[in-house]
């Protein structure tokens, strides 16, 4: 994977944190909250299915839309867990799969993620503001 100079990271993604809680019958929820901002590089793969297979639901394949965010390496990307964060970018959620530190020197942060269909079963759309 190239290295993208400073001037790739063009997009100012948000990183929003999972705070459980539990509503009125007791049941535990996670409420999402803004954490920080950064810059990021977006790189889009070729589609694949989740995890490379099918998900079947209700007798529909619902495919997600994977992206790869390159960050640059600090303490706020380093803070980073797939477990208590997640991406917003455009009015678009992203689930983070997985982080992986860039090959050679601490110069990047690739985070993985995806993005689910909706309960129409198609992407939602991007919102034109970010």
């Amino acid at each position: 994977m190239a290295k993208p100079r400073s001037g790739k990271f063009d997009r100012r993604i948000t990183i929003e944190i999972s705070t459980p809680s539990r509503d009125e019958s007791g049941d535990l929820i996670n409420n999402w909250t803004f954490g920080f901002k950064l810059f990021a590089h977006r790189l889009v793969p070729r589609p694949t299915s989740v995890l490379g297979q099918e998900a079947m639901a209700e007798q529909a394949v619902l495919h997600r839309s994977q992206v790869n965010w390159i960050l640059r390496y600090g303490t706020k990307a380093l803070s980073i867990a797939p477990e208590t964060h997640r991406i917003r970018y455009k009015g678009r959620v992203y689930q983070i799969l997985s982080i992986v530190e860039g090959q050679g020197r601490q110069e990047e942060i690739v985070v993985r993620t995806a993005t689910t269909p909706d309960q129409r079963g198609t992407m939602a759309p991007e919102a034109s503001s970010g």
